[in-house]
């Protein structure tokens, strides 16, 4: 019976020894942090891709334009909007239009949706990922119909 309880034992720790030598090695973006927890060493997905943090934002007041309420948004992102020289020359028109009071409380929303959100359907997200700069570009359909109503003012 003695020479039964000893195997048994032996087995059971050889189990136990096998099962944590395991986990270690199949967790390598892990720290113990304790007897029972760990954390991820790994970066979280908002840090791999500053535009997939989550923000949360009520403009003020003295905020009235949709130019204004990107670079409030822009502030800690580690992105900037991109000179006017360098983007969409229609760009002026967005950046310059009123802050509609619907988008004055945003949130909770990733700050790529929040910008495209501002910027509504008529223009497309232009991101510098090198440079951290962010620019929009009206979108193909509505250059036609902006030069047509031109036109016609004449």
């Amino acid at each position: 019976m003695r020479l039964f309880s000893l195997i048994f034992l032996t087995l059971l720790s050889l189990e136990a020894f096998s099962l944590d030598h395991g986990a270690a090695n199949s967790s390598t973006d892990a720290y113990k942090v304790g007897r029972y927890s760990s954390i991820s060493t790994e970066p979280t997905p908002a840090q791999l891709d500053l535009l997939s943090v989550i923000i949360e934002l009520d403009f003020p007041r003295s905020i009235y334009t949709v130019g204004s309420a990107m670079k409030v948004m822009l502030l800690n992102s580690g992105y900037r909007l991109a000179e006017p020289n360098a983007s969409d020359p229609n760009l002026k028109i967005l950046l310059g239009s009123p802050l509609p009071n619907v988008h004055r409380s945003l949130g909770p929303i990733t700050l790529r949706t929040a910008l495209n959100t501002l910027a509504g359907t008529s223009w497309d997200l232009i991101v510098d990922p090198v440079h951290r700069l962010i620019s929009f570009e009206l979108v193909e359909d509505f250059h036609y119909s902006f030069e047509a109503k031109e036109i016609s003012h004449d």
